[in-house]
């Protein structure tokens, strides 16, 4: 049987492994690790080596956090709305501060701008 690698210290991905733990029932070798955001788990070494357990799912999240932010343009128009600049994250959805053509100005979902389901404030312009 090889002799399992020590992986103390390494990073791979978020993940650091802090220490090797007993072989799990299949005798594949078992990690302790942290996490960048802190959280700490068991994961497989196979998994870290290879690179398909990257973190704890922060990473998961902050990609899709970071799909979610398309970036819109000030300038920018949808229908009657302008986009001034970005305003918020609400409810893990972009929000751009836009003004109407009325004058009126407010906070867009900008998933809501793209697919032109947001066209004016209601003012009808």
């Amino acid at each position: 049987m090889a002799r399992a690698r020590d992986l103390t210290g390494q990073v791979f991905g978020r993940w650091t492994a802090l220490r090797r733990l007993d072989n799990d029932p299949y005798d594949r070798s078992l990690w302790l690790c942290r996490c960048a955001c802190g959280q700490e788990r068991v994961v497989h070494g196979k998994r870290l080596v290879n690179g398909s357990s990257q973190s704890c799912g922060c990473l998961h999240m902050d990609l899709l956090s970071a799909a979610r932010l398309r970036v819109l343009q000030p300038g920018q128009r949808f229908g009657a709305w302008t986009v001034i600049a970005f305003d918020k994250i609400w409810g893990k959805k972009a929000h751009w501060l836009c003004r109407c053509v009325c004058g009126l100005e407010r906070s867009v979902n900008g998933s809501n701008l793209r697919r032109g389901h947001s066209k004016s404030c209601g003012c009808g312009g």
